[in-house]
């Protein structure tokens, strides 16, 4: 029985620094490599084309960073129905490979697509805790059977569960996702996030609700996650928070802040400054989301950073009778 072929693909834009091992390890065992590029211009596309002849080019439309490609087009751009979609933060072990190449030549037509155990780290960091350090995404999936839709973070859907596979967690059979090495490229890259969450939002109140909850798992959880816990908090409460103050934004109208603002300089002028006896109205503010039930939930949420503080230093304290 011939092996089942897998196109690797992974979109990228200006990642000179680090397409190097992203090829080194893709060219060794996928039968194809795609590089979905947006219109690179720091040498990426040089160092694709020495790469061998397994790897190809597929151009697409300029957009910002991860989160706004248009991943409907994904399934086009192989020539294998197996498709192992990846990020150029991401290497793959070995033995994660062989585990995919294992299950496909097994059960390829009983699967539709396989969740493949992702380990995470942030800022040089990985959580020690496996449960909130790796999760599983569907990194490998049939093109014609799953479907390929445009949501961030959750791009790729089987339209039967029971036609899915969950690879085990190990340490050496993973993939490691090295993403943002500093708190400014993290920033940077949220912002960009935040503007790709808020496409798709129908319920402006539902979401930030959502949000909230997000905050108040993250919370419950976080003494559980090690010495490292304070980095990966920081970062994952602020995430949420700064999406729910863009679906705010995004539900009031992006332009009522600069709007209010003119009225207001037009107000201020004419009724202090030039004695117009006719001035402007001092302008109302617009109505805006207030999501009373979510209200209590910061409330609270707000005193708990105060109280990892204190717990972390107390465990500080408690150390040398750990020995």
């Amino acid at each position: 029985m011939p092996q089942v072929k897998i196109s690797f693909i992974v979109p990228c834009y200006n990642e000179a620094a680090r397409i190097g091992a992203v090829l080194e390890h893709a060219t060794r065992w996928a039968d194809e490599v795609v590089i979905m590029d947006k219109g690179s211009t720091d040498g990426t596309l040089d160092m694709c084309r020495k790469a061998g002849e397994k790897v190809c080019i597929r151009p697409v439309p300029y957009s910002e960073q991860a989160g706004h490609e248009n991943i409907t087009d994904l399934p086009g751009l192989v020539q294998n129905d197996w498709v192992f979609l990846s990020t150029c933060s991401e290497i793959p072990t070995k033995k994660l490979i062989a585990a995919c190449r294992q299950i496909l030549d097994q059960r390829e037509a009983e699967l539709d697509m396989v969740y493949v155990p992702r380990r995470m780290y942030l800022f040089g960091l990985n959580c020690s805790n496996p449960a909130s350090g790796v999760c599983h995404y569907p990194y490998l999936f049939h093109r014609r059977r799953a479907q390929v839709t445009g949501e961030i973070h959750n791009s790729i859907h089987a339209t039967d569960p029971s036609r899915t596979f969950r690879i085990p967690y190990a340490e050496d059979c993973c993939v490691y996702h090295l993403a943002h090495p500093i708190v400014r490229s993290y920033w940077l890259n949220a912002m960009h996030y935040f503007e790709a969450e808020t496409r798709r939002i129908e319920s402006p109140d539902k979401s930030i609700r959502q949000s909230f909850k997000n905050i108040e798992r993250i919370s419950q959880k976080v003494l559980q996650d090690g010495e490292n816990w304070l980095p990966f908090y920081c970062a994952q409460v602020s995430y949420e928070l700064g999406k729910v103050l863009h679906i705010w934004e995004k539900a009031r109208g992006k332009d009522q802040g600069a709007l209010i603002y003119k009225n207001l300089r037009a107000h201020l002028l004419a009724s202090e400054w030039t004695g117009v006896a006719d001035h402007p109205a001092l302008p109302a503010p617009p109505n805006s989301l207030s999501v009373p039930d979510a209200k209590p939930v910061a409330a609270t949420l707000g005193r708990l950073p105060y109280f990892l503080i204190k717990c972390a230093m107390l465990l500080q304290r408690l150390q040398p009778w750990r020995h």
